[in-house]
């Protein structure tokens, strides 16, 4: 496991979008070619769930150095990314203001 600083992160390919299957957002992006999904809960107040490696090989992940299998057996959690959550909310947040908007 390597120890990481969210501001020093590339994320390529952010997309924010409402959950269809709970109150809250997913936040897809990609970071040295892998491709990961991090679960938001709630719209007024949005927490940080889980963030799970969606890759389409099997590979070791570049953040967390575990072997990942491919989805869907690979919705593994991303053990670096998870310590780090609340911290990576707060990144996109600030990065992505209006994604966050409730309607």
């Amino acid at each position: 496991m390597r120890d990481i600083s969210i501001e020093n992160i590339r994320f390529d390919q952010v997309v924010v979008q409402d959950a269809a299957e709970y109150n809250g957002f997913h936040i897809r992006f990609m970071v040295e070619n892998q491709r990961f999904d991090f679960l938001v809960g709630g719209k007024q107040s949005p927490f940080p769930l889980n963030i799970r490696h969606q890759f389409n090989e099997k590979e070791i992940c570049h953040i967390c150095g575990s072997k990942i299998y491919p989805v869907p057996i690979g919705h593994q959690v991303c053990k670096v990314f998870q310590e780090n959550k609340a911290q990576l909310l707060r990144y996109f947040q600030k990065r992505f203001p209006s994604s966050f908007l409730v309607s």
